[in-house]
């Protein structure tokens, strides 16, 4: 984090569709977010992410909620990176 804000941030996600992936897209629109925002911009990321990751369904799960607890661990994983960055 630069001055409160996402800086060089470098993104994965597996297990979801047909391959692991890495989300260049969202690392760049997270530069320069502020960590109240980061929620709201995963949110909005949602068809990319549903065009990259391909979800399937399976016994594991349908599309749709891999999908939907893949935006909820991105936004969570982000959201506690910033709290153990955030200055005292």
């Amino acid at each position: 984090m630069i001055d409160g804000r996402m800086s060089e941030n470098r993104l994965a996600v597996g297990c979801i569709g047909p391959k692991p992936e890495r989300l260049t897209e969202l690392e760049n629109k997270l530069n320069g977010v502020q960590p109240a925002d980061i929620g709201r911009l995963v949110s909005e990321e949602k068809t990319y992410l549903r065009d990259l990751l391909r979800p399937v369904d399976d016994l594991l799960g349908s599309a749709d909620y891999k999908l939907y607890m893949a935006c909820t661990m991105l936004t969570d994983a982000l959201e506690s990176v910033t709290r153990s960055n955030a200055p005292d």
